[in-house]
């Protein structure tokens, strides 16, 4: 209920003289206008995107505003979950007071006999209604959970909106997220318009996203990565996400590749490069011990490769294709998997306003989803690091591709034109599109639109180079996409 918008900021001029000279009112004493959200429009409703046959699961409830924001006034009262194919018989029951500011979880038992199922929620009134992703039912050895996160927003520590804590919140509370991370700006860009300017970010404001990061760090929950966002590096130029798997050792204020390698020496680390494919960026991808991910999505565009739809260079000059796609990092033999990210400096993580405060940020936020074993830091780490992670615009896309039985952002060896089988399982938010296989071949569509939000797919692909890959990419009919970290394939 507080305005705290530091980089698009109202001001007040005033003509005291009535001669047309207008002068500012200082800033620390201009009024701020209060903003509040909009009464609740929909519920946001999730559940865990893997469940064995048979077991409890929770199913997570967030009552929004028609512009995605946390309803004001919360709602209260009866709400009811049920099966979609039979909606007005409720599986479970919860209360909304006051103070659980229309938060609720509730416990639904899995179907014993569904490939999938998903849950939709309402309230008595039946004025407020939402539907989960499809959860997959699987129960074979191996499996592995698929959480969602955000990990690449900003907050008024540098030139985003709210508070460290209250950006997690709305990661956790709002969006529903699984995990997430606060990536403020250390050099350019840490800054208000209406100062104090400064070109670095201070041990202090660091000190406090540090202590949001821990505070919200509750493994099985909701967990964070510690990172920053590195704006500078001499010769290289384009900004990185860096994240840690465990404390970070405070703010990097180096400006060369050499620096930052001595900085990250002795800590498990990853440095992401974004929005590689314009404003002439130059990632640093050398160091696989550090680059090992590239984020593949973000409010800015795609960086899947050159012309695609999903850039608005034609519309906006500065973003002009003029720095370095994935499938070009792919073809010069990087081994990076993907994510994607919001980029939100919205205050809204996880769940991003559509338009931005920003022009030049015109598409929804993505995120980023890892296959881990469990829900700590530790675990979502080594997923990403270990490139078990993938894509999607913002939908919580459900996307297993594995190939020669290895999972996305495996490296394996074969012989040369050797039939490797593939298996592709995808649970959509939507109906499906299309699937498609990406390679160093080109595209191929091997499922198209037939109505169905859920497939499970298999095939067979020839490899016949020493490095070659394949990935991925999905499309909904919502436009909504995700796209799977690659495989490489040795051909000896």
């Amino acid at each position: 209920k507080w305005f705290g918008n530091w980089r698009s900021g109202f001001r007040t001029a005033v003509d005291s003289t009535g001669d047309g000279k207008y002068a500012f009112v200082p800033a620390g004493r201009t009024a701020k206008p209060v903003i509040e959200a909009a009464p609740a429009a929909r519920f946001n409703v999730q559940t865990p995107a893997i469940a064995r046959p048979g077991e409890t699961v929770p199913v997570r409830v967030a009552a929004l505003d028609y512009l995605d924001n946390p309803a004001h006034p919360a709602p209260t009262g009866d709400i009811f979950a049920a099966n979609p194919a039979a909606p007005f018989v409720p599986v479970a029951r919860a209360t909304l007071r006051e103070d659980d500011a229309g938060s609720a979880t509730l416990e639904v038992r899995v179907p014993e006999d569904a490939a999938t199922f998903r849950v939709v929620v309402a309230n008595r009134r039946d004025n407020l209604i939402g539907t989960s992703p499809l959860t997959v039912v699987d129960d074979r050895p191996g499996t592995m959970n698929v959480y969602f996160g955000d990990i690449h927003a900003h907050t008024m520590l540098s030139d985003g909106l709210k508070t460290p804590a209250e950006c997690l919140e709305h990661a956790r509370d709002v969006a529903l997220m699984d995990f997430g991370a606060i990536t403020d700006h250390n050099f350019e860009e840490a800054s208000r318009l209406e100062g104090p300017f400064r070109m670095q970010m201070s041990d202090e404001a660091f000190t406090e996203i540090q202590a949001a990061c821990e505070a919200m760090n509750e493994p099985g929950r909701f967990v964070t990565l510690q990172g920053f966002e590195q704006n500078r590096i001499t010769g290289y130029k384009g900004h990185r996400n860096v994240y840690f798997r465990g404390v970070c050792p405070g703010l990097f204020r180096g400006k060369t590749l050499d620096e930052l390698y001595d900085y990250l020496d002795g800590h498990k680390a990853l440095s992401i490069p974004h929005h590689t494919i314009i404003w002439n960026t130059r990632p640093h991808l050398d160091n696989p011990r550090y680059e090992r991910v590239v984020e593949m999505y973000s409010m800015h565009c795609s960086s899947e490769a050159r012309g695609t739809a999903i850039n608005n260079y034609e519309t906006t000059p500065s973003k002009a294709e003029t720095g370095v796609s994935a499938r070009e990092m792919l073809n010069a033999g990087y081994r990076l998997g993907f994510i994607a990210g919001s980029d939100n400096h919205n205050g809204a993580p996880g769940l991003s306003a559509r338009p931005s405060r920003f022009t030049n940020l015109v598409y929804r936020g993505g995120v980023a989803a890892v296959l881990a074993p469990e829900l700590t830091r530790e675990a979502v780490f080594d997923a990403l690091y270990e490139r078990r992670c993938y894509a999607t615009t913002g939908a919580r896309i459900y996307l297993d591709f594995r190939l020669g039985g290895q999972l996305m952002g495996s490296e394996i060896e074969a012989e040369r034109s050797a039939a490797l089988p593939y298996e592709i399982t995808v649970a959509g938010t939507a109906a499906l599109s299309s699937v498609e296989i990406v390679t160093q071949s080109g595209e191929e569509t091997i499922r198209r639109h037939a109505g169905a939000d859920f497939v499970r797919l298999d095939g067979e692909r020839t490899f016949d180079r020493e490095n070659a890959w394949m990935y991925v990419r999905v499309t909904q009919i919502d436009k909504q996409m995700a796209w799977s970290s690659p495989v490489w394939v040795s051909a000896r």
